[in-house]
């Protein structure tokens, strides 16, 4: 009966301690294979798949994988500190609404490609996950578009803040590209530019 007992309270402590162990925690590469996986389902969508439904399919991926409140906070940054609360709010909301839209609309077919990542390089504050997009029968050096994350944590996840595609930093692209239009037409003018993009992608 004692080794019954034992053998009783082994199992049950074992259960306890299965259900209440430490989630694994998810690495850069992780959350880049990660919205990879979920990028390629929607590229494999039927063609007739409606624009609406390609967004609504790639929005909670891409906010997750994406910390759009970083990436707003960098793109304006020489007009950043002169921006309220809500202006911030609003221009993070669009920035975040056309980076599902383009995404939506960059990957809606599917010829077989498939992605890879090649080479992960941690730092202290920022990992850099190295990955290709290869075509159908292709190579990594045969036709593939490279495409660098950079990746910083915050708040237990690993979030990306920048996208290099072929050696031209999206980031960077934003900054020049917004920082002219304020010039030019305000705040109030590049909200409203932004919007008719994501319209024209819808």
């Amino acid at each position: 009966m004692n080794l019954i007992c034992s053998l009783l309270l082994t199992v049950a402590l074992t259960l306890w301690q299965t259900a209440f162990a430490a989630p694994k925690s998810v690495s850069a590469e992780d959350t880049v294979n990660n919205l990879h996986t979920e990028l390629l389902l929607a590229m494999q969508l039927p063609e007739k798949t409606s624009v609406a439904k390609r967004i609504e399919t790639l929005k909670p991926v891409i906010e997750a994988s994406f910390d759009f409140p970083t990436i707003a906070r960098i793109i304006l940054s020489d007009s950043w500190g002169s921006l309220s609360n809500e202006q911030r709010s609003v221009f993070q909301d669009t920035l975040q609404r056309l980076s599902v839209a383009t995404y939506a609309d960059h990957f809606s077919k599917f010829s077989g490609e498939k992605f890879l990542v090649t080479r992960v390089n941690d730092k202290k504050k920022l990992t850099i996950v190295d990955t290709r997009l290869i075509p159908l029968n292709g190579s990594v050096d045969d036709n593939s578009i490279s495409m660098r994350y950079l990746l910083t944590r915050k708040d237990d996840r690993w979030q990306i803040i920048n996208v290099i595609a072929q050696g031209v930093s999206d980031l960077a692209l934003k900054q020049a590209e917004y920082a002219y239009v304020i010039k030019k037409d305000g705040f109030k003018g590049l909200v409203s530019q932004l919007n008719d993009k994501i319209m024209n992608l819808q």
